[in-house]
């Protein structure tokens, strides 16, 4: 990049002159946000243009940017987006980093806009090599400001919150500096996103003070202020305050009517919207009322956003009126594009969906999107749960453990303080009657006893650090036991819940055939269900002392039957198709309960990870070492290296999906004295190999 920057050229009197009008001209318009005037920003930026050098990379990003963030501000994508980019290519050569954070930030902007969330990858990552070049603090809060809206519409709280609390003390060094419009809006923006934040966590007061801070500093900027007031009418009606909420939904539509803003059918959609779903399950009237305007609007606007949430609306409301084919037209135009704008509410249209089929006796249908929601739900929600549960469950079980802790700590300071209170009576009798024969036997008597005392104390100490080591174990142990359970129990018993309810709600509509084969389901499930019990059961008495393997013969033809068996209906669900290959290796000498429970995991985790109506490929063989090996092949999402050395040599479990099957998997292959091989590559798939010692 600095090679580039040796051949630009600094302006010239003239071009910077203009530059500077330009720049005011521009901040001017976007602060006034009146639509028919960004036109004339395009003029003077072309203008501008034609008076600079080829070589003035400073300024050509500069016009390139006013030019590609005006047309954005038109809906006019396709141009801002060559604009924008254009900006970034001269920001490059001439080492403008101001230039290139913005123009990244407003491509990221638009791409949001318009759904494309995986094309903002690369301009994030190049924000992320920015951040530690960055010495001037107005460009490092910039990419500051710009991660954390990235971080922030993909629902990582976290990482937003730490990037906006980052970023405060330096928009506030910066206003404290310049005093100028720019930062005043910088700083009312973060405010802005904080509050946004804690409407996302239901934390209504604490949004509602971040958005009465940030207010102040949008005296100017129409659009921010009218994105602030949607924001108040969201949180007043969270806290059930109507009459507030309304003053802020005049307000949208009061400033709409004074100006032609931009983006005006979206904001209003989305001012509509959020009444509609207020009033949903109290007054259906007002609720079909506003949610009319909002589709309306929704279709008006050329933002896949608003139109997306006004579908999904209609949806609702058409479901809550019990017009059901309604809803589903809805409903079935949402979902295509709802998953990359929000999993919860792609996850909540699936929902809706099923249920509708269900009150219309299709329960084919909505047997595919309960089974779709069940799998959705707990991809999105099973690492928080089984995190909470296994914390639940093991302040539930060590609570009399750390009482025992707190009584034999207290048990020690006693014997402490009796210790020197013996020491300062021997210090007391030593010198009262240091030379009588009497103080003699009193201190021999004394320090029999010190003695006595010392040694019954190093014994308590002694047994407290083994009660402490032996605690500290078994709370570990507890622990993986609990969030193991919680991991490899949730799959088949919402399927086994799922069928059950199915079943009892239309038990009378389905024939014999469809009884019959959901009793087989039923049943597989429950077997299935079973010997998941039955295998955690064994694998927590393989981490007892003294455990034994059953080691005998193990047919592997007769192995793959049973682990396939055990997750058939997985299978089935994703239209999987399971294969056998047996390649000269047809028996081993193994424990049978382990090795099954290790193909289990490892067949579970290759369904999970498959594209559906894939092929899963079981092969039983000998290596060119003699080694026998098993290995489970699907042709599912690469894994990468940096994952694999990852999930091959750590211990560390993080919650994932595959956390604790595969703790389990490595834990017993060390019983067997076996190893797992991960390989994944486009020619092969993605290979878990369990790799036995030549016999």
């Amino acid at each position: 990049m600095c090679c580039f920057g040796l051949h630009a050229q600094q302006p010239s009197y003239e071009s910077k002159k203009w530059l500077d009008y330009a720049t005011r001209f521009y901040n001017r318009t976007i602060e006034r946000g009146i639509f028919r005037e960004f036109d004339s920003v395009i003029i003077v930026a072309r203008k501008g243009v034609e008076i600079t050098s080829k070589n003035d990379y400073h300024s050509l990003s500069a016009y390139s940017f006013f030019i590609g963030h005006t047309y954005k501000v038109q809906l006019k994508n396709d141009s801002a987006f060559f604009y924008l980019k254009q900006s970034v290519r001269y920001a490059m050569l001439g080492q403008n980093m101001k230039y290139e954070v913005m123009a990244l930030q407003q491509i990221n902007y638009l791409n949001r806009y318009l759904g494309r969330f995986e094309e903002t990858k690369p301009h994030v990552k190049r924000l992320h090599q920015l951040l530690p070049l960055a010495k001037d603090d107005t460009i490092k809060d910039r990419i500051l400001s710009a991660l954390s809206e990235e971080y922030l519409s993909i629902g990582d709280y976290h990482k937003a919150i730490s990037y906006i609390l980052e970023s405060l003390p330096l928009k506030e060094k910066i206003l404290a500096q310049k005093r100028d419009y720019t930062s005043k809006v910088s700083l009312g923006l973060a405010y802005a996103s904080l509050g946004n934040l804690y409407l996302q966590l239901h934390q209504n007061q604490n949004a509602l003070n971040s958005f009465k801070q940030a207010e102040p500093y949008f005296e100017k900027y129409m659009g921010a202020k009218i994105r602030l007031y949607i924001n108040f009418e969201q949180v007043y009606l969270n806290m059930q305050k109507i009459d507030s909420a309304k003053i802020y939904y005049d307000k949208v539509y009061g400033a709409m009517a004074d100006k032609k803003l931009f983006y005006a059918s979206s904001e209003l959609s989305a001012v509509n919207r959020i009444f509609a779903s207020y009033y949903l399950d109290k007054n259906m009237a007002l609720a079909k009322q506003y949610a009319t305007k909002a589709y309306q609007l929704g279709v008006e606007s050329e933002s896949k956003e608003a139109l997306l949430y006004a579908l999904n609306l209609m949806g609702n409301l058409n479901y809550e009126l019990k017009h059901y084919h309604k809803a589903i037209t809805y409903l079935e135009k949402a979902l295509p594009g709802s998953y990359s704008f929000s999993k919860d509410v792609y996850a909540s249209i699936i929902l809706k969906l099923a249920q509708s089929y269900e009150k219309l006796g299709n329960n084919g249908k909505a047997l595919k999107y309960y089974k779709d929601y069940n799998a959705l739900s707990s991809k999105i929600y099973q690492d928080k749960s089984d995190e909470q549960i296994a914390n639940i469950e093991f302040k539930y079980k060590n609570a009399e453990k750390e009482k025992q802790i707190d009584y034999l700590s207290n048990e020690r300071l006693a014997a402490n303080k009796l210790l020197k209170q013996k020491n300062q009576l021997q210090l007391a009798l030593s010198i009262a009657f240091g030379l009588a024969l009497l103080v003699t036997i009193l201190i021999y008597r004394n320090n029999r006893n010190q003695n006595r005392s010392n040694v019954l104390l190093h014994q308590s100490n002694v047994a407290l650090d083994l009660v402490n080591q032996k605690l500290a174990e078994a709370n570990q142990t507890k622990a993986r036991l609990f969030g193991i359970i919680s991991h490899d129990l949730r799959s088949p018993v919402s399927q086994l819940f799922t069928f059950l309810k199915l079943q009892q709600a239309k038990s009378g509509l389905l024939s014999e055939a469809q009884q019959e084969a959901h009793q087989k389901k039923l049943i597989q499930s429950s077997t299935a269900l079973l010997a998941t019990m039955e295998d955690l059961l064994l694998w927590s008495k393989s981490q007892m002392e003294h455990f034994e393997l059953d080691l005998s013969d193990v047919l592997i033809s007769e192995l793959f039957v049973k682990v396939i068996a055990l997750l058939q209906n997985q299978a089935e669900a994703k239209e999987l198709e399971i294969k056998e290959e047996m390649q000269g290796l047809s028996s081993l000498k193994s424990d049978e309960n382990l090795l099954l429970i290790v193909l289990r995991n490892l067949l579970q985790n290759a369904i999970n990870h498959s594209f559906p109506k894939g092929v899963i490929v079981l092969k039983a063989a000998v290596n060119d070492k003699g080694q026998p090996f098993i290995a489970i092949v699907n042709s599912g999402l690469l894994i990468p290296e940096d994952k694999i050395a990852e999930l091959q040599s750590g211990f560390h479990v993080s919650s994932k999906s595959n956390g604790y099957g595969l703790l389990i998997v490595k834990e017993l292959l060390h019983q067997l004295n076996a190893q797992l091989l991960i390989r994944s590559n486009e020619q092969e798939g993605t290979c878990m190999q369990v790799l036995f010692e030549k016999a």
